[in-house]
């Protein structure tokens, strides 16, 4: 004769070790994701953030040099601070707009392709191309 409760109907118990948790359940189901593979979306949202910050950054110092040149005045022609301004729209923004679609493409590469997992070593990289436009126009100009 079997004992009430003892058949097969009977439900498992938890911590009774008839079956295995449910976290090691949930973690064993699912595959490894590796860096390459796949990122999270905040690390690439924060990746382009650092590469529009070092934009923002670009043009926060263009506007702070033009507030120290606006002092300055020199006689007959232009003030140096109409010449940066000049400067600022017919060479510098056209220039920073493409330097911005390279870094864009570059940062797409970059989370692609690379094995870099720092969202802020992705957007700096990515910035590149401007902090070069800015040190090949700054040399000149600041000396």
């Amino acid at each position: 004769m079997r004992r009430a409760g003892s058949g097969d109907n009977e439900k498992p118990v938890a911590g009774r070790g008839d079956e295995p948790d449910a976290g090691a359940r949930d973690t064993a189901d699912r595959g490894l994701v590796t860096p390459t593979r796949s990122r999270s979306a905040a690390n690439r949202f924060f990746a382009y953030l650092v590469m529009l910050g070092w934009h923002g950054l670009v043009i926060i110092a263009y506007f702070v040099l033009l507030e120290q040149l606006s002092g300055v005045r020199e006689s007959g022609g232009n003030s140096p601070q109409e010449d940066m301004l000049i400067l600022g729209v017919y060479v510098g923004a056209p220039a920073l707009l493409c330097t911005l679609l390279v870094g864009l493409i570059l940062l797409r590469r970059l989370l692609a392709r690379s094995r870099i997992s720092s969202a802020i070593v992705l957007g700096t990289a990515a910035a590149s191309p401007t902090l070069l436009f800015v040190a090949a126009v700054a040399g000149p100009v600041l000396r």
